[in-house]
């Protein structure tokens, strides 16, 4: 993946992103997970990919609500 971003960064970042925020999860490194969640939603809402912007605001409302964060989940699964 991060061949493709060096490609073509403005199709593929957001992507790599969301890739990274996912890794991080899974090895428990909160801090670095919500970081590239949020570039993930930055960069494909800059980008008008409307789809993977959706996809990245569901992913980390999942991720708030493996946290026992609702309030803070709700809020990424209504936008």
């Amino acid at each position: 993946m991060e061949s493709l971003v060096n490609i073509s960064e403005i199709n593929y970042i957001h992507r790599f992103q969301l890739m990274q925020a996912e890794y991080y999860q899974l090895n428990k490194k909160n801090d670095k997970a919500i970081q590239f969640y949020s570039e993930a939603i930055k960069n494909a809402k800059l980008n008008r990919f409307i789809q993977d912007e959706a996809l990245a605001w569901e992913r980390t409302g999942m991720f708030y609500r493996s946290l026992n964060q609702e309030e803070i989940a709700r809020f990424y699964f209504t936008n």
